[in-house]
């Protein structure tokens, strides 16, 4: 259904229009503003139906040509579990529009648990650092200490070793939540294609080059590995013939290795437990603007200096 539009007006699109979030405090919609017939008026955004508590900013909040604007819905931690319809509005002087968006918040990823009656499983799952070598103690293994640390855009080669309990094919698959949703999404899964007759072979596309995409959220994430017989597994699916295990990959900026220093700048020590120095080299004659971001490029701190030493401690990391 479409409808044709006779006199100058506006529409919102909305192409990211449902969303999960687990374990953070924001998440941010792109709302298109389309203009149809010459229209111009300045149209105002706003929001109804995200959680008490809880904050929708837009940016920019008014618009009157063709544009994005950026909702952003803040104060989610502590927000009660569901599924909340944003009603997103557009508000001129003589039009108003609406547009629905849907947040599901979400408390840690879908459990995922195979069954025992055969000894189809994972056997080795080597990732970074993580070297498991491993037995099948049940359709489910927790391996979140075993942790690695990925470099955003480094690449690591993935390997993956399989027991088919006979003469039967296994398949292979990853999951890594890089947007840390608590969602496995598509964009998220890597096949590691399959193995058969074996008790410990490497499945076909292994080693699998895995490239941490640019814009990973930063800090710990999870990855599934499951083990199923006779097709893929999806990354919620239960009782099937096979094992899953869940690692833990923490996502690091290349930034936080080692001292960060240009100019006569120096930050250290990096990374830290929220604690830095910021020291301006005493030939810099210039005011001196600092900004500090948070992991969400929220700014935490901004001020201005002249030659000096100062040392600022915050709650944040500085990535």
């Amino acid at each position: 259904m479409f409808t044709i539009l006779n006199g100058p007006s506006f529409v919102l699109n909305v192409a990211n229009s449902t969303q999960g979030t687990c374990n953070v405090d924001s998440v941010s919609y792109d709302i298109n503003y389309f203009t149809f017939n010459g229209f111009d008026e300045v149209t105002t955004l706003s929001a109804t139906g995200n959680h008490a508590g809880s904050t929708a900013l837009f940016s920019p909040a008014t618009l009157n040509a063709n544009g994005i604007s950026v909702m952003t819905i803040d104060g989610l931690d502590g927000v009660a579990l569901g599924d909340y319809t944003i009603t997103v509005s557009g508000t001129s002087a003589s039009l108003t529009k609406t547009v629905d968006v849907v947040l599901s918040v979400i408390d840690g990823l879908c459990p995922s648990v195979a069954n025992t009656s055969f000894a189809t499983s994972t056997t080795l799952v080597q990732f970074g650092t993580i070297n498991n070598a491993s037995a099948k103690p049940s359709g489910y293994s927790d391996y979140t200490s075993i942790l690695t640390d990925v470099e955003l855009n480094g690449t690591y080669p993935l390997t993956m070793n399989q027991n088919t309990d006979g003469d039967i094919f296994a398949y292979g698959n990853v999951w890594i939540d890089w947007n840390q949703n608590c969602i496995m999404e598509s964009n998220e899964s890597y096949d590691l294609g399959n193995t058969v007759s074996t008790e410990n072979g490497p499945t076909s596309n292994s080693p699998l080059t895995i490239v941490v995409p640019e814009n990973a959220v930063i800090g710990n994430t999870t990855m599934r590995v499951t083990t199923k017989s006779g097709s893929t597994a999806s990354a919620c699916e239960n009782n099937y013939d096979g094992e899953v295990e869940d690692y833990t990959v923490n996502v690091t900026s290349p930034l936080s290795v080692g001292n960060f220093s240009f100019d006569g700048l120096a930050i250290y020590p990096n990374p830290n437990n929220g604690s830095f120095n910021l020291k301006l080299n005493n030939s810099l004659t210039d005011k001196i603007v600092i900004n500090v971001f948070d992991i969400r490029w929220r700014s935490i701190y901004d001020k201005s200096y002249h030659n000096s030493v100062h040392q600022w401690s915050s709650p944040y990391y500085l990535y």
